[in-house]
């Protein structure tokens, strides 16, 4: 999203339309697609996570950028939600007598995982790994281009468990310290290899 207006001295703001006060109402109400306009069931997040704008102390910032990520499960609550997005941007935008020209680029469809392939998966490891191990877990809302495979085809995307407190495998996905333990692989790599031969012998749906 950018949002113009026009800079003036910081003295004297009332001689322009401060973009960054305008960018900051924006990132405040944007919240209340997901807070007050969607259902709690029907998952969404929508997140701003850079804003750009202003280049001295004294000038109030006539041009300012920010940009972030919608994601849900959902094609129908992700469309309303640009919808939606367009629509208070270019009202609050109006308001200030500012304008705001947003670009949103489509990402990756919503993984969607086949109930046979989650059952043979799940037997694999059960088989392999022991059934302690094997674990039905939630959804999430982070993409993953995963989603164009089990758009054409019937498929699983699992989660492959690599804590570990001995090595200091304790950090979440992007922390500057995260680190995969790589003993965990060799778990994944029972898991399929029981997932082909189950597929191989016939018991591609073992939960059926």
């Amino acid at each position: 999203m950018i949002v113009t207006g026009s800079a003036a001295h910081a003295a004297k703001p009332y001689e322009g339309i401060d973009a960054l006060t305008v960018a900051c109402s924006m990132v405040s109400e944007l919240q209340k697609i997901v807070s007050r306009e969607t259902d709690p069931y029907d998952p969404l997040v929508i997140s701003v996570t850079a804003i750009n704008g202003g280049n001295a102390y004294n000038v109030t910032a006539g041009k300012v950028a920010f940009k972030g990520t919608i994601r849900s499960g959902s094609d129908s609550t992700r469309e309303r939600a640009w919808r939606r997005l367009r629509e208070v941007l270019e009202g609050i935008a109006a308001s200030h007598g500012a304008s705001v020209k947003t670009d949103i680029h489509r990402g990756e469809p919503g993984v969607v995982n086949d109930a046979g392939m989650a059952a043979l998966i799940m037997a694999s490891a059960r088989a392999s790994i022991g059934a302690a191990n094997a674990l039905n877990m939630p959804g999430w809302s982070i993409a993953d281009d995963f989603g164009y495979y089990s758009e054409k085809r019937p498929s699983v995307y699992f989660r492959l468990g690599i804590r570990n407190e001995e090595v200091g495998s304790v950090y979440p996905l992007h922390h500057a310290r995260f680190r995969v333990d790589e003993a965990a692989l060799k778990n994944g790599v029972l898991t399929l290899v029981s997932a082909a031969t189950m597929y191989l012998a016939g018991q591609e749906n073992p939960g059926a």
